[in-house]
């Protein structure tokens, strides 16, 4: 019984946050890019877009050793202050990003979610065999992310999807050696 509650709650929250569906991107007009959060031995790259709604984006790259990273790690390491919450079966809720968002523990994390309209930061990531974005409905620790591959939080509604932005727009290509 306990089970069947879990996956009920699973599916509800897939339900309530749209489930995946691949969907082209619109742009805002005005977007930061960090730089390159990079560690010296890194050979792998994650291109990380967060839209903060209306016309706040930052865009970085994140590089990391390890073979995948969860989606929350790459936000983690990308320098930007954040604030999430564990549901076991789900993963991490992103809850706040820098001064967007909400400020769990001292609030719920689905704090804008009590009423019409229901805002919150979205995931998605960019799966080229289908060209374009896809959204995902569990929690941001519940794919690993591998080298070369985009992900984007959106603060909003969750039905807006992330502007389409090549890696190479938000990572710098990789320097060859040359001998």
């Amino acid at each position: 019984m306990r089970r069947i509650l879990s996956l009920v709650s699973i599916l509800a929250c897939l339900v309530l946050l749209g489930g995946n569906q691949p969907v082209q991107g619109q742009t805002a007009s005005h977007t930061v890019h960090l730089p390159l959060v990079s560690n010296a031995q890194a050979s792998n790259r994650v291109g990380l877009i967060v839209d903060f709604g209306g016309e706040r984006r930052i865009t970085t790259c994140v590089s990391f050793t390890e073979p995948e990273l969860r989606e929350v790690e790459v936000l983690r390491r990308s320098g930007l202050e954040i604030a999430c919450k564990a549901y076991p079966g789900i993963g991490e809720a992103v809850c706040r990003i820098e001064d967007v968002g909400c400020t769990y523990p001292a609030e719920p994390c689905w704090c804008q979610c009590t009423g019409s309209p229901c805002v919150f930061w979205s995931l998605w990531y960019w799966e080229e065999s289908q060209e374009g974005w896809v959204y995902q409905g569990m929690g941001a620790s519940s794919r690993g992310m591998h080298d070369g591959e985009i992900i984007a939080f959106m603060w909003g509604s969750g039905e807006n999807a992330p502007p389409t932005l090549p890696l190479d727009m938000l990572c710098t290509p990789p320097v060859q050696a040359t001998m």
